[in-house]
């Protein structure tokens, strides 16, 4: 019986001795035997090392030994997992098989697997996914023909396209998604990525319900052994980026109040007009408007009635002139206006009453109050000439003093002359 005995503990120990698991039995509370495997799963040289150790090796408040009579004894799962120090100081997560627990002899048997491997992967896949899901950036990705595979919660909540509605589909045929900026070929663009290690472009894309947003879109080949596996798409979108630049542009070159160009960018294309007209022959027409009254209404009723009748005066100046036409507010209450392709004089007059017409015929009703305005207008007609002396300063002083003309005639209040440049001395001549 002893002899049978042996042979089976042998048989035992041989067995144990070569699984590839780590093994553990553990007798009246103490570790009374492991295998070399679960020596090779810490890092240890030596199973000698084990028994003094062992305590020390665990990451829960308890030692080993509590540890895992807390699932023994209360039939907790057969299975359960645990962390471990290794030989090396590193982390092991172990995955621990209760094979039997004999309570007759207080002893119980583990087969002990590490599974760090598969944590680690399991953690750096919940972590991509949650990257991926919750990206501040809309990601899309395709396979390496450009089928889309998944899209992220940002893709979805700002294109309104659902997972559903885009797995499945090419991105390259989908062009209810994305249309091009500067009228590129969408198609083409895209697809030179195939050809391209990475691509970076702008384009707009189309949001349920015909809204357009802007957005930069990043896409990247990713290639395994050479071959070409998948199309990373990661967009941001930027119309409040693009809004705010061209918010700050308009104010950079735009009259805050009534949203008329500023006077040195009035300047700038004034010029630019002056000398095509130079080049073609042309005529252009040049107005200076003053408001009347005005002052008096800034004085009784405030700054703020003052800035609400600038503002309908800008209103009404938009219903007479032309898209044509440029307008600037010069400063306070005074304005200017180039009109280009003019035919002849009348055309300028036209302008201008139409223009006093406006302001003077209509009462402005601000608050409930019921103000009346007047204008001076004083322009002149320039007819371009080749190799012209005639400087937009001397259009601009000459429209300005029949501007003044104007405002002293009470009946009229407008004037309006062709510009001759030999009567014109110094920019500062009179008008005839």
């Amino acid at each position: 019986m002893q002899a049978a005995m042996s042979n089976c503990s042998s048989e035992r120990d041989f067995l144990i001795g070569h699984i590839a698991e780590g093994y553990i039995r553990i007798q009246n509370n103490y570790i009374s035997q492991v295998n070399h495997s679960l020596v090779s799963m810490l890092g240890y040289q030596s199973e000698k090392d084990l028994p003094e150790l062992f305590p020390e090796l665990i990451f829960s408040p308890n030692d080993f030994i509590t540890y895992t009579k807390m699932f023994i004894d209360q039939h907790v799962h057969s299975k359960f997992e645990m962390s471990l120090k290794g030989g090396h100081g590193e982390k092991v997560i172990v995955r621990c098989n209760l094979l039997s627990n004999n309570k007759d002899n207080n002893t119980t048997y583990l087969l002990v697997e590490d599974i760090t491997l598969k944590h680690q992967k399991l953690k750096e896949l919940m972590t991509k996914s949650t990257v991926f899901e919750y990206n501040p950036y809309m990601v899309l990705i395709t396979d390496h023909r450009g089928v889309v595979e998944n899209v992220n919660k940002r893709f979805r909540n700002k294109t309104g396209f659902s997972e559903e509605t885009m797995v499945g589909k090419n991105i390259f045929d989908y062009k209810a998604l994305i249309s091009p900026l500067c009228g590129l070929n969408h198609d083409e663009t895209l697809r030179e990525t195939i050809r391209k290690p990475e691509f970076v472009g702008e384009f707009s894309s189309k949001k349920t319900g015909d809204h357009i947003f802007l957005e930069e879109i990043h896409v990247a080949s990713v290639y395994d052994n050479g071959k070409l596996c998948n199309l990373l798409f990661i967009g941001n979108d930027i119309t409040d980026k693009k809004e705010l630049h061209a918010r700050l542009e308009n104010l950079a070159y735009h009259d805050q109040m009534t949203g008329f160009i500023r006077r040195d960018v009035f300047n700038e294309v004034a010029t630019s007009l002056k000398e095509n007209t130079d080049k073609n022959h042309d005529k252009l027409g040049l107005l200076f408007l003053d408001l009347d009254k005005f002052k008096p209404i800034n004085d009784k009723h405030g700054h703020y009635t003052g800035d609400r009748v600038l503002i309908e005066c800008a209103e009404r100046f938009k219903k007479v002139f032309r898209n044509s036409d440029v307008i600037c507010r010069q400063g306070g209450d005074e304005f200017s206006v180039i009109c280009p392709q003019l035919q002849c004089m009348e055309d300028l007059e036209i302008i201008g009453k139409k223009i006093t017409t406006e302001i003077t015929q209509h009462l402005f009703n601000i608050d409930g109050l019921n103000l009346h305005v007047g204008i001076s207008v004083g322009g002149c007609l320039y007819s371009g000439e080749t190799n012209s002396q005639t400087t937009l300063e001397n259009l601009i002083k000459f429209s300005d003093n029949l501007m003044y003309e104007a405002k002293a005639d009470p009946l009229h209040r407008c004037v309006f002359k062709n510009y001759h440049p030999q009567i014109w001395q110094n920019g500062l001549g009179a008008c005839h």
